[in-house]
This record gives structure tokens, C-alpha cells and sequence, in this order.
């Protein structure tokens, strides 16, 4: 759908159901257009690699997370090293702890880099 329409109909959303839900409108390259997200507050990027950290004892210190758009910025603001690619919307580089030069300019490559770099 279109941007205006798909942010008209997440702001319905919040006004009905408030924070028993999480909303997320952002550009997916794969249907190259916006879609909106509607998820439960108990999942997510976060809540799932928080799950499977604690199922292998690793602290959420210990972890490093990369992301681009909306949907990422829970991510990058709990793990132990947020890393915001350089073409991430500011919410998420707002988020992140390192911002690295973006996708197409090896910015992947960077965060891998500095990852290791902090070990």
C-alpha cells in the first residue's frame, strides 16, 4: 500500500488498541513497497533472539544486532552492541550504538569487522 494510507491506518490501530500491540510501517525491498506490521508485544526481533540467548546462557551483553528500519530499533536499543547501517532510518541510528557505512557500501562488512575487533 501506500505510505499515507498504511500510516492512517497504523495510527486507527494504536488509537484502538494502544501498547497491546506493536506497529511498524517501513519500505520492504522484496515487494519493493510499504507494508505495515502488526505484532503481539511478547514477539518480535528482540523478544526472540532475547528467548534463544537465554536458552544458551549467553547475556544480552554478549550480543551484537545490525539493523536497518523501524522494525529493528527494539533490537539495536537491548542488545549489548546496537549497529545501525548507514542507509538505517534515524529512529534506528537514534537506537544504535555504532552506525557503519550502509548495504550497498560494505557496511555489513564493517560491523562484522568492528564486532571482532571488540573481542
Amino acid at each position: 500500500g501506500d505510505e499515507a494510507t498504511l500510516l492512517a491506518l497504523r495510527e486507527r490501530v494504536i488509537g484502538r488498541f494502544g501498547e497491546r500491540v506493536h506497529t511498524h510501517v517501513i519500505w520492504n525491498k522484496n515487494y519493493q513497497g510499504v507494508i505495515f506490521e502488526l505484532l503481539s508485544p511478547a514477539s518480535g526481533k528482540w523478544r526472540a533472539l532475547e528467548r534463544v540467548a537465554s536458552q544458551r546462557g549467553i547475556a544480552t551483553e554478549e550480543i551484537a544486532a545490525v539493523g536497518d528500519d523501524r522494525n529493528d530499533a527494539e533490537l539495536l536499543r537491548h542488545a549489548g552492541l546496537g549497529i545501525a547501517m548507514g542507509n538505517a532510518v534515524d529512529e534506528v541510528k537514534q537506537a544504535a550504538d555504532l552506525v557503519v557505512r550502509g548495504n550497498a557500501e560494505g557496511g555489513v562488512v564493517e560491523a562484522i569487522d568492528r564486532v571482532l575487533l571488540e573481542r
